[in-house]
């Protein structure tokens, strides 16, 4: 993952409230590795239901995930 795309995962968590201002620019795909594209569409979808965008909610997210797979 780039320092760029580090920068973007870290920024919403440190403050959900951004994503309203990137969520039509950056997409998943445009991420380079798996990790970053599934923390970020998990945001997205956090993001969308309304729920708590935070590296808890994130966690419990890609660890179910991981275990649907």
């Amino acid at each position: 993952m780039t320092e760029s795309e580090k920068g973007i995962i870290g920024c919403v968590l440190y403050d959900p409230d951004c994503i309203s201002g990137i969520y039509d620019l950056i997409k998943p795909e445009m991420f380079s590795d798996d990790f970053g594209r599934e923390a970020y569409r998990s945001m997205l979808g956090m993001y969308d239901t309304g729920k708590t965008v935070n590296i808890i909610s994130l966690t419990n997210a890609l660890e179910d995930c991981i275990t649907d797979q």
